[in-house]
């Protein structure tokens, strides 16, 4: 996170600034990086309404200027030139099918050491798409978990985005898909 934080600063991406990296356990008990304390708010998780007309930001110009900095901020991430900014170190996939099988194996291993790997439907479901991956071959930043409430807004805009701890080099429709889900979910 600190790497990629520290390259996203010399970007237009709203992230907090990094001020520094220490590696040594003895301090805190594991690595650790300090970032710059950014103002603002994180309304999440959203109260649950089954009012129709319930709006989590009332104010249509304030909803608008976030939505347009939330979708401007992702396509910053996607279009980052990740190899002149150092980003290499997070695995390029290879080409065509390499970054569906780079997050199906990611996904596959954090599921196998949280112990659910050897139950059947994880293994159906990892064995499904391995033999379904998609193919692309444009790679780019991915945050991994962009969605509201991982970002501090202030005054009516998207000051910083947070929690990096899934980026990776991929398909930008794995960020587009995350957002689609996470809509999917919330109550009706």
């Amino acid at each position: 996170e600190y790497r990629v934080l520290s390259a996203l600063n010399r970007t237009e991406v709203a992230v907090p600034k990094t001020l520094w990296y220490e590696p040594d356990p003895k301090v805190l008990g594991q690595p650790f990086y300090v970032m710059e304390k950014v103002e603002g708010d994180i309304p999440f998780p959203p109260p649950i309404s089954f009012d129709p007309d319930f709006r989590l930001i009332p104010d249509d110009e304030e909803r608008k200027s976030l939505a347009d900095d939330f979708v401007r901020n992702l396509a910053l991430i996607h279009t980052a030139d990740w190899r002149t900014l150092g980003l290499d170190f997070l695995g390029v996939p290879g080409p065509g099918t390499g970054s569906a099988l780079m997050q199906v194996e990611f996904w596959e291993d954090r599921i196998t050491r949280a112990g659910f790997g050897k139950k059947p439907v994880v293994a159906y479901a990892a064995n499904w798409l391995k033999d379904n991956l998609v193919e692309n071959d444009r790679i780019c930043l991915i945050h991994g978990d962009y969605r509201s409430g991982n970002d501090i807004k202030r005054d009516g805009r998207i000051v910083a985005i947070l929690d990096w701890e899934l980026v990776h080099l991929g398909d930008p429709l794995d960020d587009i898909a995350y957002i689609m889900g996470a809509w999917r979910s919330a109550p009706p």
